[in-house]
């Protein structure tokens, strides 16, 4: 090859439009030719409708969520009556049945903590927080973490105080609760057809919980306190009643 060759800076910069060509070299029959700008993006376009229709990707995947909305979309679909939507499936270990998981990072910790949360074999949703390597195995499926919508109630979970609130201000709060069972139904369309009597929290702060500025007496009942109280209530009235009813059967002995 003679004379000086023409690199690709020395190359004129152009803006291709549909029309525009590029070599290519086609190895099925040995041929030099060129195909439009427009052919090739149909080419690329085929190419990534195959792989987005059925594709497996071995390995760790990580979408960079530093982008404003979200990382990861699974849009809607025309699937036609009687399908389901847009699917997540999130598989087992099958080796020890251990459960797919779907990991939170929470902020609490240095550099954040996982918190677990899969589908036991009852199909009850669980949640843990551990560390790296704490996850659910496929023995502790169905008794590790708690039940999501409930708190743990074992000795091993809780610091216990010393003093319990005095009978007289937990019947206090018993009646102030019982001053806020209202009659309602759950705005938004959630559960039409079904009417409630129950504890509006807004009205008696002892039996909230998950609490906020906008909301200071909470927005979720406590389960917690309105059990413990009513325990305790109940336990108190069986105890004045049996004195009562010692001394019904000393008066009436002594009048006989």
């Amino acid at each position: 090859m003679s004379g000086i060759p023409i690199t690709v800076a020395a190359l004129p910069v152009v803006t291709p439009t549909g029309g525009d060509s590029i070599p290519v070299w086609d190895t099925e029959t040995g041929i030099q030719g060129r195909i439009t700008v427009t052919g090739l993006l149909g080419m690329l376009d085929d190419t990534f409708a195959t792989l987005a229709g059925g594709n497996t990707f071995l390995g760790i995947q990580t979408f960079d969520s530093n982008i404003v909305g979200f990382a990861a979309v699974l849009g809607p679909k025309a699937a036609g009556a009687g399908q389901r939507g847009a699917n997540l499936f999130i598989g087992i270990n099958s080796t020890d049945l251990a459960p797919g998981t779907v990991t939170f990072q929470s902020s609490s910790g240095s550099g954040g903590t996982n918190v677990f949360t899969w589908a036991d074999d009852a199909g009850v949703l669980r949640i843990k927080r551990g560390f790296s390597g704490d996850w659910p195995t496929g023995a502790n499926r169905n008794t590790d973490g708690v039940a999501v919508g409930a708190q743990t109630s074992s000795l091993s979970a809780k610091d216990v105080l010393e003093a319990l609130t005095p009978i007289d201000q937990v019947l206090a709060w018993v009646a102030e609760g019982a001053e806020a069972v209202k009659r309602f139904t759950y705005k938004s369309g959630q559960n039409d057809f079904e009417e409630y009597e129950g504890v509006i929290v807004d009205y008696a702060g002892r039996y909230g919980t998950d609490r906020d500025e906008e909301h200071p007496n909470g927005k979720s009942l406590n389960t917690i306190n309105a059990t413990g109280d009513l325990l305790r209530a109940v336990a108190w009235l069986v105890t004045q009643n049996d004195e009562l009813r010692a001394r019904v059967l000393a008066l009436e002995e002594g009048a006989a």
